[in-house]
């Protein structure tokens, strides 16, 4: 798969995650005590670009961040709904897709304790990962963060994708997928809802409110979701020509916020020769029995076991123990 094939599929996979819940606050700087040491230093400190690649033959991975933020329209900015990991490992030949939970509650660097999806609010993708590298011993090779605007153009412009739903989730797709059009001051003429269930073709405006489905169960289900969808649409982009993929992301790469250049995204190419072929596998932090929920400072958040997380996700990973 060429690096232009995987770059796009990032950027239409992160847009498919954004899944905010309006109305959420954030405690004040420092308002609850918490006695949970951050981790050691046990990786360099996430540089704030990818640089010049060299010995590009050498790479044997490559690790994204995935950023889906909480706005509207050309804006980037507001809470990180979605934050997704993505490695490509080339000695296993797999994807792994790691999806931190936004009400995990961590310390973010210089501003206390904090649910995780305000430490982008406080200081972009360079907190965001900063904290992810302190307190689960993470990093990315470089970074995507988009918002809602790029949804229904360019997953339509993918060709959609099949996912399997449920009776309820129709359900949910066809009211979410209507408050798109409203949000994004769309005609709501133009609107066809959803009438089946079972496996099913999405459109982009209902790829997006399937991933935001929540209150049918749980932020737990929802985090599978977008793992569903992510994994879809790589099954989808395989049976794509190179060709037509990478002249998606040259027209949409410039409304997305990252670190990656066209011409760094080509230098990839030999990491990502033949990933179609690759086995696609996915986690989400915390982990089953790693963390606890709790009401802190009038917030409901998810306290990690952080060394039984970092454990995890060296483990999933393969990174060294």
């Amino acid at each position: 798969m060429k690096a232009g094939r995987f770059i796009f599929i990032s950027l239409i996979a992160l847009v498919i995650m954004l899944s905010a819940q309006p109305g959420v606050s954030y405690a004040s700087q420092g308002a609850q005590a918490w006695d949970a040491p951050a981790l050691p230093t046990l990786f360099p400190v996430p540089p704030d670009s990818l640089g010049a690649l060299e010995d590009v033959e050498e790479v044997r991975s490559f690790t994204l961040l995935l950023i889906g933020v909480d706005s509207y329209f050309d804006k980037i900015s507001g809470r990180s709904d979605s934050m997704i990991l993505c490695r490509l490992d080339r000695n296993e030949g797999k994807i792994k897709i790691v999806s931190f939970m936004r009400d995990l509650y961590v310390r973010i660097p210089g501003r206390g304790n904090n649910r995780l999806n305000a430490a982008f609010v406080f200081g972009g993708q360079k907190l965001l990962r900063e904290t992810l590298f302190n307190q689960f011993g993470v990093t990315a090779d470089a970074y995507i963060a988009v918002n809602f605007t790029l949804m229904k153009e360019m997953v339509d412009q993918l060709g959609g994708v099949d996912i399997t739903i449920t009776k309820a989730e129709m359900t949910q797709i066809n009211y979410w997928s209507r408050v798109y059009y409203a949000r994004s001051r769309l005609n709501s003429a133009s609107y066809v809802p959803l009438n089946e269930y079972g496996l099913v073709h999405l459109r982009g405006d209902q790829a997006l409110a399937f991933s935001r489905i929540r209150n049918i169960d749980s932020d737990y289900q929802r985090t599978r979701r977008q793992r569903d969808v992510i994994a879809a649409l790589f099954t989808k982009a395989a049976a794509m020509s190179n060709g037509e993929l990478v002249n998606l992301v040259i027209n949409n790469i410039g409304r997305v916020q990252t670190d990656i250049a066209l011409g760094q995204a080509l230098e990839l190419l030999p990491l990502l020769t033949g990933m179609r072929r690759w086995e696609i596998e996915t986690l989400r932090i915390p982990a089953d029995k790693c963390f606890s929920s709790r009401t802190i400072s009038g917030m409901a958040v998810l306290v990690p076991d952080l060394k039984k997380n970092q454990n995890v996700l060296k483990s999933f990973l393969g990174d060294a123990p």
